[in-house]
């Protein structure tokens, strides 16, 4: 079966693509990949445990199966009604799966598989039981906050200014806030020309720490100021030494896309 039979596509992308969909079309007994786009939480957990029963579960695997399916997303738009959000939680595990099957040759480090022998993963349910445990002004939790509450993004909160509703923003990424709600708009982050801004409205929890942190220290920007780098290196430094074990800002969105399986997620 062609699913992209009147689309534009190299031989060897069209072929790489079908063959990955006519896979999560048997596993999933169904062709109607409206549907499983819509529950990314349920269809990951079936690719992965399709690629662990077959011994063929990696990173790259599973990134090349939600590769398939967003572009048959975007190649059938009409078949993908009101998908935005569910559209953003697809493409942090894209871009997730990616970061983890390229990362370690990046850095010269050693695989996945050898690391996984080498220490204790940090699982989503261990860091957010670490968050839980600190004061609702502690900069910390906040840190963590931003990275667990939320579909994780990378070292994108190092400049994001903070505004009431109303004002003109001078900043790419930037925060509208008030006593009740709070809408973020990051504009400037790695695949910004390809996706455009990132707009999340902060659930309800999220929100009131930014508010405790904000009367606790009061300030014109989410973190910092920290241009480039060097919000990383300050959030790394702080989770090291919170967590006990090598910690950066990557592991969190390892954590977040292993962790699909937590009940409560929302999509």
């Amino acid at each position: 079966m062609d699913f992209f039979q009147t689309i534009d596509l190299s031989p060897a992308t069209k072929a790489r693509y079908n063959s990955r969909l006519r896979t999560l079309a048997f596993i999933a007994k169904t062709t109607d990949f409206r549907a499983l786009f819509a529950n990314p939480r349920s269809t990951i957990m079936m690719i992965r445990h399709h690629l662990k029963a077959q011994d063929a579960y990696t990173a790259q695997g599973l990134n090349s199966f939600i590769k398939s399916l967003m572009a048959y997303r975007k190649h059938h738009p009409e078949q993908f009604p009101n998908s935005e959000e569910t559209h953003r939680t697809w493409n942090v595990m894209l871009h997730t799966t990616n970061d983890q099957a390229n990362e370690y040759r990046e850095k010269g480090e050693p695989s996945p598989t050898q690391k996984a022998k080498e220490g204790i993963q940090m699982t989503l349910e261990k860091i957010e039981a670490v968050r839980d445990s600190l004061p609702d002004d502690d900069i910390r939790k906040l840190l963590i906050a931003f990275y667990t509450m939320i579909p994780p993004m990378r070292a994108d909160y190092g400049e994001v200014k903070l505004y009431s509703f109303g004002e003109e923003p001078d900043e790419n990424n930037f925060i509208f806030m008030d006593n009740k709600r709070a809408v973020m708009q990051i504009g400037d982050y790695k695949t910004a020309t390809t996706n455009g801004p990132v707009r999340q409205v902060l659930p309800e929890r999220l929100q009131r720490l930014l508010q405790v942190s904000r009367k606790t220290n009061p300030r014109n920007y989410l973190f910092g100021p920290y241009s480039g780098s060097r919000f990383s290196v300050w959030a790394n430094k702080q989770l090291t030494e919170l967590f006990g074990v090598p910690f950066t800002l990557t592991m969190f969105r390892h954590a977040y896309i292993n962790g699909l399986h937590v009940e409560r997620m929302t999509v």
